[in-house]
C-alpha cells in the first residue's frame, strides 16, 4: 500500500511538472491547431479541489485575492473599451479567462513550483536533449546569420556568398533547425533564468555525473542557438544581480558572473550580427536617400514633421530589427501621452494599427512585424496599462530587494522579466504572466502565510 501511494505520489508531481513546462517551456510547439502550452489548464482541477478545502477550513484568502485582481482587471479593461467605443471581441475576453486561469493556478501551486524547480528544469532539459538528437538526425539548416553563436569558420553549411558583399566568412554561424524552438531568440527568452540558476546551483552543490552532464549540454547548446535576446537578457540579469544580490554570492559565483560580463559585453560589441541587430554596423545602414521607396514613403507621411524628430531620419542610422523596434518605442511615447491609462490588456495590435495610420513607419517592411507584442513586454505594458506600467516594475524591484526571498528563486524568476523586458513575445509566451504571477504569491507568502 505505502509502495502504491508513493507511486501515485510522484506520477501526480510529475504530471503537475509537465503542465508547468508546456507553459514555460514548449508554448511554441504545436499538433495542428492545438498548442501544447494550453495543457496548463488542467491544474485548475486541483486548485478547485483545493480551493473547496480552504472554503471548508474558513480560509477565504484566494477568494480575496482573485475578487480584487478580478474586479481590478476587468474595470481596466471595460473602462478602457468603452473610451474608445469599440466593441467588445471574443478573442480578447477569452484572453482575460486565460489570464484569470494562469493566476489561479500559480496561487494554489506556487509553493510546489518554488519546491520543484529543480526539477522542472530537469525535466526540461531531458526534453530538450531528446529534440536537439532528433534535430541532428533529421538535420535541416539553421539562418547562418545570427548574433553570437559558434563561428562556422569552414562553411560546413555551405552558404554561397556570391552577390551578397555586405556577409562575411567570420560572421557565419555553425547552427541547427530545433523542433522546439523554431527561432533562436524563443529559445533565449528562456535560457537567461535557467542559465543563472544552474550556475549558482553547479557551484553550491555537487551533482550525479549524468545531471551535471545535462546541465552542459544546455549551456553548449544554449551558446551555439545563441541569440541577441539571449546575450543581452543574460548580460542585463547578470548586472542587475552583481549590483542589487552581490552579498549573496560566494567568490566563485562573482567571478564566474563578472567573467560572463565581461565576455557579453565583447560579443555584442564586435560581433557584427550584434551590432547589426543595435542598428551599429555601418555596412548595413538603411539609406533612404538611395532609396526611392523610402523616399516615397517618407514623403507621404501625414505628419512628417513630428515624425521625422521623433523616429523618421534616426532610421538611416538603424537595422530592420532596431528600426522596428524604436518604432514600437515611438508608439510607445505617443500612447502614453494620448491615452495614460493604457489601451487594455492585449489590445496592442490597436494602438500599433492607430498610430500607424498617423504615422505610417517609413518602411512597409517595419509595419508588418509584431504588430501584437510590440517587440519586448517593457513596451506591451505600457501601451496597454498606461503609467499603471510602473506599478509592474516597482513590484518587480521589491521582489529583486526582498531578503526574505531566497536568492536561488530570484536567480530563476527575474532573468525572465528582465529578458522579456528587452524582447518578448506577449503575456502567454515564453511564460511571463506564469512567472510573474509566482512571483507575485512567492513575495506576497514571505508576508502572510496563505497556503
Amino acid at each position: 500500500m505505502i509502495f502504491r501511494a508513493d507511486i501515485k505520489k510522484i506520477i501526480l508531481e510529475y504530471f503537475i511538472i509537465s503542465a508547468f513546462i508546456s507553459f514555460l517551456f514548449l508554448w511554441g510547439v504545436k499538433f495542428n491547431q492545438f498548442q501544447l502550452r494550453y495543457f496548463v489548464i488542467i491544474l485548475l482541477i486541483p486548485s478547485f479541489i483545493f480551493f473547496k478545502n480552504d472554503l471548508k477550513n474558513k480560509n477565504y484568502t484566494f477568494l480575496k485575492f482573485f475578487l480584487i485582481f478580478a474586479l481590478i482587471l476587468l474595470l481596466h479593461f471595460f473602462f478602457i473599451t468603452y473610451l474608445s467605443d469599440d466593441k467588445f471581441d471574443v478573442i480578447s475576453i477569452v484572453h482575460l479567462l486565460f489570464l484569470i486561469f494562469i493566476f489561479i493556478i500559480a496561487f494554489f501551486h506556487f509553493e510546489f513550483f518554488n519546491d520543484k524547480i529543480l526539477k522542472i528544469i530537469s525535466a526540461f532539459i531531458i526534453i530538450f536533449f531528446i529534440s536537439t538528437l532528433i534535430s541532428f538526425f533529421n538535420y535541416e539548416k539553421d539562418a547562418p546569420f545570427f548574433c553570437g553563436g559558434l563561428p562556422d569558420l569552414w562553411n560546413f553549411s555551405n552558404y554561397n556568398f556570391w552577390g551578397d558583399p555586405t556577409k562575411k566568412y567570420y560572421d557565419l554561424k555553425l547552427s541547427y533547425k530545433e523542433f522546439l524552438f523554431s527561432e533562436n531568440s524563443h529559445l533565449g527568452m528562456l535560457a537567461p533564468g535557467l542559465i543563472t540558476f544552474l550556475i549558482y546551483y553547479l557551484i553550491n552543490n555537487k551533482l550525479e555525473f549524468l545531471h551535471s552532464l545535462l546541465i552542459y549540454f544546455f549551456f553548449l547548446a544554449a551558446f551555439i542557438k545563441s541569440s541577441t535576446t539571449l546575450l543581452a537578457g543574460m548580460l542585463a540579469s547578470l548586472l542587475i544581480f552583481i549590483i542589487f544580490n552581490h552579498r549573496d554570492f560566494n567568490a566563485k559565483i562573482k567571478f564566474v558572473f563578472c567573467f560572463l560580463i565581461i565576455y557579453l559585453v565583447s560579443i555584442l560589441f564586435t560581433d557584427n550580427q550584434c551590432k547589426n541587430r543595435f542598428g551599429l554596423n555601418s555596412s548595413l545602414i538603411l539609406n533612404i536617400k538611395n532609396n526611392l521607396s523610402l523616399k516615397k514613403s517618407f514623403e507621404q507621411n501625414t505628419n512628417m514633421k513630428e515624425f521625422s524628430e521623433n523616429v523618421g531620419q534616426d532610421f538611416l542610422n538603424y537595422s530592420l530589427s532596431s528600426s522596428v523596434t524604436k518604432y514600437a518605442f515611438f508608439i510607445t511615447k505617443r500612447s502614453i501621452i494620448d491615452k495614460p491609462f493604457g489601451w487594455g490588456f492585449n489590445r496592442y495590435e490597436k494602438a500599433f494599427e492607430h498610430y500607424k495610420s498617423k504615422f505610417p513607419p517609413i518602411t512597409d517592411e517595419i509595419g508588418q512585424f509584431n504588430k501584437q507584442d510590440g517587440t519586448n513586454n517593457f513596451v506591451k505594458i505600457f501601451v496597454e496599462f498606461g503609467f499603471f506600467g510602473l506599478l509592474f516594475y516597482f513590484f518587480i524591484f521589491l521582489f529583486l530587494i526582498n531578503k526574505k526571498i531566497s536568492i536561488d528563486l530570484k536567480l530563476f524568476y527575474l532573468p525572465f522579466i528582465f529578458t522579456q523586458s528587452i524582447r518578448g513575445a506577449g503575456y502567454f509566451n515564453g511564460g511571463f504572466a506564469l512567472i510573474f504571477f509566482l512571483m507575485l504569491f512567492t513575495y506576497l507568502n514571505t508576508y502572510k502565510k496563505f497556503r
